[in-house]
């Protein structure tokens, strides 16, 4: 069994990891709306005879079906487009560009999610997911994976709270004895 663990860990640092697909249906009032992505996802619009996928340079233009500035992606055929890291923390903004297409909301925005700071390979985060904290003003005992799920389940629900859970938990301490998120569970703060 330390053979094929072994076999697993080499994947899991070799392999690159794909992100979902987001099936669009490019129809008439399919869209008009913003959705969440991250990089590595692939956004597959599903478009039939007479449509076509254009980019739109900012949301200014994305409100006015304005196409100027814009690049064309495709007509008459699927579209697929892959969000690179170098999307991270932006606005992709699409539209059928059409006459008449656009404003009867054949357009759809994707706010693409910064990528995490900090990366921890596989070998430290199963080190530090066993270690403990003291978390909350009772110092309760938490290790650094219940910490890293909590995060993960706020991000579901509410991004503002995930962050301001993350943030608050995350402060470093002066008390050098002091075993505090910061110190201990770095693959998360």
């Amino acid at each position: 069994t330390n053979m094929f663990r072994s076999i697993g860990f080499l994947l899991a640092l070799l392999c690159p990891v794909f992100g979902k697909d987001i099936d669009v249906n490019w129809t008439y009032d399919c869209c008009g709306k913003t959705l969440e992505a991250d990089v590595g996802d692939v956004v597959k619009f599903d478009q039939g005879y007479n449509h076509n996928v254009y980019t739109m340079v900012d949301f200014d233009a994305y409100a006015a079906c304005d196409f100027a500035g814009g690049k064309n992606l495709g007509a008459n055929a699927p579209v697929d487009v892959e969000i690179g890291a170098d999307d991270a923390g932006k606005t992709l903004y699409f539209g059928c560009q059409l006459p008449y297409h656009c404003a009867a909301a054949m357009k759809i925005a994707f706010e693409v999610n910064q990528v995490e700071k900090k990366q921890c390979d596989q070998l430290k985060w199963e080190t530090q997911s066993v270690r403990k904290y003291s978390h909350g003003k009772k110092k309760k005992q938490k290790k650094c994976k219940w910490f890293h799920k909590r995060i993960k389940e706020l991000k579901k629900t509410d991004s503002e709270r995930a962050k301001k859970f993350q943030k608050k938990n995350c402060k470093k301490s002066t008390d050098t004895a002091e075993r505090v998120a910061a110190k201990v569970c770095s693959c998360v703060c």
